[in-house]
């Protein structure tokens, strides 16, 4: 059982739902800092709401306390959100976010901005004029010393990559590879690293298509295979990848086709060829979904989740090999 590899050991809430300001929250990320943890994830009075800004807070290992929320990027009288906070190599934080321009998600802007100290933001800058491109998944730096940025666009539900160039810093994305879809749609792209210098792409699936979907690349990313489904169901909705550090590949995902109930971890000890030691993680009725994982320095894997749309959910495990 994945209980005896994976040890809970604290569950929190980082924030709750003030019914006044921020009625219904969503879309978590999170990063590790040394021993701080970063929160950012869309609150406002529904999903795509004029109100709807992105808040944030940070907690402090090994009491896991948040500190109250406030707000990170709040675009007058438009929607912001799907935040994606990122450590680059060099030590500073990024945050990738959309800002809705029009009706919908298929018409938002790709924006980043940049912290060099995880207090202070730079003014964001629009990350490329095109509609519809939405981030979901952290960037994944490359032995090569390139930085894919995994992206997906809402007009047609297709999945891609954009390298992020070498510096990541000043001027537009270099370019972008790769269309990953299938007829039902794949969206919000999660990459990791295989043993064997591959990359791994995970995607939600849309419609009736009823699996997680994979596709992989040999060449950095450049190019990728035509997606098959992986034998993990889910019901549209978000999912979430990772390496640890020994090795295995955890998943977060909703172990239904139809319902975003059960939350799951599944972990799997070669390469995603088969998942096993499923655990758990929240059940019952309701909405208990977009998973977002990260690693801390002291090898604990903590996981953000949307509780019911009314808080986000944290669960701290110590990962026992």
């Amino acid at each position: 059982m994945l209980e005896k590899r994976l040890q809970l050991v604290a569950s929190t809430d980082v924030f709750r739902c003030d019914d006044r300001q921020w009625p219904s929250c969503h879309c978590a990320t999170i990063e590790s800092r040394g021993d701080t943890l970063i929160a950012a994830w869309y609150a406002g009075a529904y999903e795509k709401s004029p109100d709807q800004a992105i808040l944030w807070s940070r907690c402090q290992a090994p009491a896991w306390i948040w500190q109250p929320a406030v707000p990170l990027v709040n675009t007058p009288a438009m929607a912001d959100g799907n935040p994606v906070l990122w450590s680059a190599p060099d030590g500073r934080l990024w945050l990738f976010f959309v800002t809705i321009v029009g009706q919908g998600w298929d018409q938002c802007k790709l924006l980043a901005q940049v912290s060099p100290d995880s207090y202070a933001w730079r003014q964001p800058q629009v990350v490329r004029e095109e509609l519809g491109w939405m981030a979901r998944a952290r960037p994944l730096s490359l032995p090569d010393g390139r930085t894919l940025l995994p992206l997906y666009d809402e007009r047609d539900w297709s999945g891609h990559v954009v390298d992020l160039g070498r510096a990541y810093d000043g001027g537009p994305l270099l370019r972008r590879y790769g269309h990953v879809t299938a007829p039902q749609g794949l969206i919000q792209p999660v990459i990791v690293p295989l043993t064997d210098g591959r990359l791994r792409m995970y995607l939600r699936t849309g419609g009736p298509g009823g699996f997680i979907w994979q596709s992989e690349s040999a060449d950095g990313g450049r190019t990728w295979t035509y997606p098959e489904p992986t034998c993990l169901p889910n019901p549209n909705s978000g999912i979430d990848a990772l390496r640890l550090h020994n090795g295995w590949l955890v998943m977060a995902y909703n172990d239904s086709k139809v319902a975003r109930t059960p939350l799951c971890l599944a972990v799997s000890e070669d390469d995603g060829a088969t998942w096993q030691h499923e655990l758990c993680v929240e059940n019952g009725p309701g909405e208990f979904s977009y998973p977002t994982l990260v690693q801390d320095g002291r090898a604990n894997l903590h996981l953000l989740f949307t509780h019911k749309r009314r808080s986000i959910a944290h669960r701290v495990y110590r990962v026992l090999d």
